[in-house]
């Protein structure tokens, strides 16, 4: 791996980190609060509580209660950091490609997000040692 490979990957799974410990938050608050849904079933995201009521309630003190300890904050810089991580990664996949198929690419990637992530799983397992030797 590169070092651009090597903070993409740990971006990837900070940012996890920190919304699995929000996923959390909310089946605790769904737990406490002893919401299930009409047909028996406990949801497992606060986005899943089928009345309306229950719903917005579990939003209002969830989102509170993920402010309040700054997690929120967290998950924004770590989206940040992502994205940062996610543009070099892409310089790093368009400079080992021919100059004509660079252009392109960088034009579609520009605008398509589809193909963006898809340009990033391949610059993401992009063999630098085996691109020198070709």
């Amino acid at each position: 791996m590169n070092i651009q490979q090597k903070i993409y990957a740990m971006a990837k799974v900070h940012l996890a980190t920190l919304e699995e410990r929000q996923h959390e938050i909310e089946k605790w608050y769904i737990a406490e609060h002893g919401i299930v849904n009409p047909d028996g079933e406990i949801p497992s995201w606060v986005y899943a509580i089928e009345d309306m009521d229950i719903f917005e309630q579990a939003n209002v003190d969830v989102s509170t209660i993920v402010n309040d300890i700054g997690l929120w904050d967290e998950i924004l810089d770590a989206k940040r950091i992502l994205k940062d991580a996610e543009d070099a990664l892409l310089v790093f996949g368009l400079s080992v490609l021919p100059p004509d198929i660079r252009e392109k690419t960088e034009k579609i990637i520009s605008v398509n997000y589809t193909q963006r992530q898809k340009f990033i799983d391949v610059a993401f397992f992009l063999d630098e040692k085996s691109l020198l030797e070709s």
